[in-house]
């Protein structure tokens, strides 16, 4: 990893020009990735092996098309991984650079798509959605807890409280299922 080179996402809102940026001199200039999809951005993760991932949406305030990119080259080429047209998160399982967990969200509900957590146990070839049977689908955020020497999925609602399950690693993932119950964290069947 090259703690020079940083990635920054823009959207419309509130810049001159939407898209995804990088500098290779710690912050000192920028240069736009012209060979990354035009859009907004919504979020940016750069693993421990220098692989970006990035997300991007056709507007920020209608979102109906969009998706998940990653490039392993530092952004010099990109393949989209997922098509959810508003995936404002991603973590990557610290014990198993291969597990992934992306955060889509409904905005205005314009798609087809609602707000999911969709968990990838292949490096991003596959997804699975995780979320189904959760009544409050507005995530913000979803994060792998790995402290309590299992690995845990928090995710984090706009106003329906940060929802928790266990996560087994010797079968697939299924669903989550469950209801929220206004409790504030809501522990849910081990998956």
């Amino acid at each position: 990893t090259d703690p020079a080179r940083i990635y920054l996402g823009l959207n419309h809102r509130g810049a001159a020009r939407s898209g995804l940026y990088r500098s290779t001199d710690s912050g000192l200039s920028w240069s736009v990735l012209s060979n990354f999809p035009e859009g907004d951005v919504q979020c940016v993760y750069v693993d421990a092996a220098s692989t970006v991932y990035a997300s991007i949406t056709d507007n920020f305030d209608w979102s109906t098309e969009g998706g998940l990119y990653r490039s392993m080259d530092g952004g010099n080429s990109w393949t989209m991984i997922n098509d959810h047209p508003r995936v404002v998160d991603l973590d990557i399982d610290p014990n198993d650079a291969n597990r992934l967990l992306a955060t889509g969200q409904a905005w205005y509900r314009p798609s087809s798509r609602d707000g999911e957590l969709l968990l990838s146990e292949d490096g991003g070839t596959t997804w699975e959605i995780i979320s189904t049977g959760v009544a409050h689908t507005f995530f913000n955020f979803g994060r792998f807890d790995t402290r309590r020497g299992q690995t845990e999925l928090l995710a984090g609602t706009a106003g329906g409280g940060l929802w928790s399950a266990r996560l087994q690693t010797e079968t697939s993932a299924t669903p989550l299922t469950g209801d929220f119950d206004g409790s504030g964290i809501v522990d849910f069947p081990d998956f």
